[in-house]
């Protein structure tokens, strides 16, 4: 029996309008943006909510927005393919890593300083290194000065080559770099909690049968830890999807994301609520439908009867 089920009447009824007012706080922003989204933009800055009593609805604003100009749909695919694109970097090697970390034993530096050095990585503002890695784009492309006149070739000269560019500023594959910068770490660090969380039976029976590491990893190891990897792909793709600061400075009118989309709402004498709303409704919709679509992956136990004979 629930909670709710034990009180008495009064304080069941106290309990339920608690966690309808809870829910309504929770909602209000989501039914905002959907009130604004229907309405004009005089009747946005009036006290109307009750839609075909206080306002009639329209669908100017979606229709202009998704059919009549390109920037919304331009930004959401620079945003899906810089998400994308630092997922194929940051879940292969995080996933490698967190596996190292998880199941092996280093000496120097230790696996606890290994995981420290990680773990403050999150801790470390963005915007304290933004200035050092804006310099750092801007001269990707060019040389390293070596001494007796030698010079050496950038590590990131490929990517200069693809964006055909002497600097790496106003691309998306800056932007995607310093999301993979970022959100490396909080790869390793989940997957190094999912390894070291898995039963070591089944790999030391899988090394008697004469197994090796790789073989662990990809047959036994990797199917295991899947629902933690799609919740680990599905945090991070947030991180990706709904950072602003890098994308801000780094970025310029040809690799504008989404998020810089929705903030350049602001006119010169008031703020587009309507076409604010309709960005960050479609904004919404690629996460939660890769997190409908992975639900079955995320509620499944991890280890659940892998060990039960």
């Amino acid at each position: 029996m629930n909670v709710a089920g034990r009180l008495p009447p009064f304080l069941r009824l106290l309990w339920l309008l608690g966690l309808l007012l809870a829910l309504t706080i929770a909602l209000a922003p989501l039914l905002w943006a959907i009130r604004n989204s229907l309405m004009t933009l005089e009747d946005t800055y009036k006290p109307l909510f009750i839609p075909f009593l206080q306002f009639m609805p329209t669908l100017e604003t979606w229709s202009f927005e998704l059919l009549e100009q390109s920037e919304l749909s331009t930004a959401l695919g620079r945003s899906l393919v810089v998400a994308f694109c630092h997922l194929l970097v940051v879940i292969p090697i995080g996933t490698l890593a967190g596996f190292a970390l998880g199941r092996f034993r280093y000496r120097r530096p230790d696996n606890f300083n290994i995981t420290l050095w990680f773990l403050s990585q999150r801790f470390l503002p963005p915007a304290v290194v933004i200035i050092p890695y804006l310099l750092m784009m801007r001269a990707a492309c060019g040389p390293i000065a070596l001494p007796f006149g030698l010079w050496l070739p950038q590590p990131l000269q490929l990517v200069c080559v693809l964006e055909g560019d002497r600097n790496l500023l106003n691309t998306l594959s800056a932007i995607t770099l310093a999301h993979v910068t970022f959100n490396l770490p909080f790869v390793i660090l989940i997957m190094r909690s999912i390894f070291a969380e898995l039963p070591r039976e089944i790999e030391e029976a899988a090394k008697v049968d004469g197994a090796s590491d790789l073989q662990i990893f990809r047959k036994i190891a990797l199917p295991l830890a899947v629902p933690g990897l799609v919740a680990a792909t599905l945090i991070t793709f947030a991180f990706s999807w709904n950072e602003f600061l890098f994308a801000l400075i780094l970025s310029g009118p040809d690799s504008q994301t989404l998020p810089l989309l929705i903030g350049s709402g602001e006119g010169v004498r008031s703020l587009d609520f309507p076409s604010v709303s309709v960005r960050a409704l479609v904004a919404i919709l690629p996460p939660v439908v890769l997190a409908v679509l992975t639900q079955q992956w995320i509620v499944r136990g991890l280890t659940l009867g892998a060990v039960k004979g």
